[in-house]
């Protein structure tokens, strides 16, 4: 497998990104299908990075805002990833949480993620040395066994209030 690195997204991201993104099979991926229309054309798409680069209107109340990486290998889009770091003032479970968006369907199966996921633990440890919180749905298998890879401690299940599934809490210290 080739080098995998993570780049911070940009304003001048362009349409190696947004083929990337429109890559990913609809509904596939909650982290970004729900923004999906607005990445369609490319007028559409420079908005769409300019509410991530400038943290406008994040959609959770409460949550702060993430940074968000492209996985790249070979100058090719793999896959996203982001994290966000909880200030002490919000009461929370952890200080940081970490997510891993989609890796592109012909990019699976070959370690990518799993190498993804150690780079996000590294940047997310360099302003955050706290425990990590991951969450991996239930019938997600290939989500569990990169988290476990990388070091993740089962907590719980519980079902996602947001969706009604089940789903596990890993711990990452």
């Amino acid at each position: 497998m080739s080098k995998i690195t993570i780049r911070k997204l940009s304003i001048n991201d362009g349409e190696k990104e947004r083929r990337y993104l429109l890559s990913i099979p609809e509904n596939e991926n909650g982290f970004f299908s729900a923004h999906r229309k607005d990445i369609v054309t490319k007028e559409a798409f420079k908005g769409y990075l300019f509410s991530r680069v400038m943290q406008t209107g994040y959609p959770k109340k409460g949550f702060p805002k993430p940074f968000i990486y492209w996985v790249e290998q070979k100058d090719e889009i793999v896959g996203m990833g982001k994290f966000l770091i909880f200030p002490k003032e919000i009461k929370n479970d952890c200080d940081g949480r970490i997510g891993l968006g989609g890796i592109a369907p012909k990019n699976r199966g070959c370690g990518i993620g799993t190498e993804a996921l150690k780079l996000l633990i590294a940047e997310l440890k360099k302003r955050n040395n706290e425990p990590i919180l991951i969450w991996a749905y239930e019938d997600n298998t290939a989500s569990r066994r990169i988290i476990e890879k990388n070091g993740g401690k089962l907590d719980r299940t519980e079902v996602d209030p947001d969706k009604s599934d089940k789903r596990r809490a890993y711990y990452l210290i």
